[in-house]
């Protein structure tokens, strides 16, 4: 075999063990991915400037949990009841105690200058919105948002940055009023803290992250941490459970 054929076979050696451990790379590659899926991270939520700007388009994947929303085994727990209170909606009603009476309702708190917290609450209760419609009588279901910052978002700024989360206004009531009597419905009637930050630029009203589940009758039936899967299943499912037996 002359030079010329062998630096031939060298060469067509060397590709083969080359090609050889390309697919047994591919195929422990695939092997341990399959093992140890990496963690799926979701599509990032509602920024602050889509949040003050863009109309926001629901990702489906955001706004749908694959699980069935099966009732709670058992009762959600009792606490206090809601205060008495009187706040004012985006559309410029009146909203009181009296015109939740008869619906289950989820509250938070939130303000539309927060670049803290608020834009992932925003989205989660969007996903909220969406995923009550597949529990029966969802129709007798509000969800309520109440400003933190009442002196900036009015009920003009509040029907602005409903519309752009798109929050139907026949099921997600957006509430705002003077700054006193909300934060003691905070503070007091709900046990969820408010309270001034202003070493924190994003975020210079610190408040709860939480919902809170309000009976029929005005009760208070759980507290529930919103931004975990989780929390927002429970909720779901105790919101079921409201539904479907009327009276706890």
């Amino acid at each position: 075999m002359n030079r010329g054929n062998q630096m031939m076979m060298t060469m067509i050696l060397a590709l083969a063990v080359f090609t050889a451990t390309a697919l047994v790379t591919l195929v422990v590659v695939a092997g341990y991915a399959r093992l140890y899926p990496p963690e799926v991270i979701p599509e990032s939520d509602i920024t602050w400037e889509q949040f003050h700007g863009t109309p926001v388009t629901p990702n489906p994947s955001q706004t749908t949990v694959a699980m069935p929303i099966t009732p709670s085994a058992q009762p959600p727990q009792i606490f206090d009841s809601v205060p008495a209170f009187t706040l004012t909606e985006r559309s410029g009603d009146e909203v009181n105690l009296q015109t939740l009476s008869g619906k289950v309702w989820v509250a938070a708190f939130v303000f539309t200058e927060c670049r803290g917290t608020c834009p992932a609450m925003m989205a989660r209760m969007v996903q909220l919105q969406n995923e009550l419609t597949r529990v029966p009588g969802y129709e007798d279901v509000r969800i309520v948002a109440v400003s933190v910052d009442p002196e900036t978002d009015t009920p003009e700024v509040l029907r602005k940055h409903a519309e752009i989360i798109k929050a139907d206004p026949d099921r997600w009531l957006w509430l705002t009023g003077r700054k006193d009597p909300i934060w003691s419905l905070a503070n007091d009637g709900f046990k969820l803290g408010v309270t001034m930050d202003p070493d924190n630029p994003d975020m210079p009203i610190a408040h709860s992250t939480r919902f809170v589940l309000v009976d029929q009758t005005g009760r208070i039936r759980g507290y529930y941490e919103g931004l975990e899967d989780a929390g927002r299943a429970k909720l779901l499912a105790d919101i079921a459970y409201l539904l479907q037996v009327r009276q706890p």
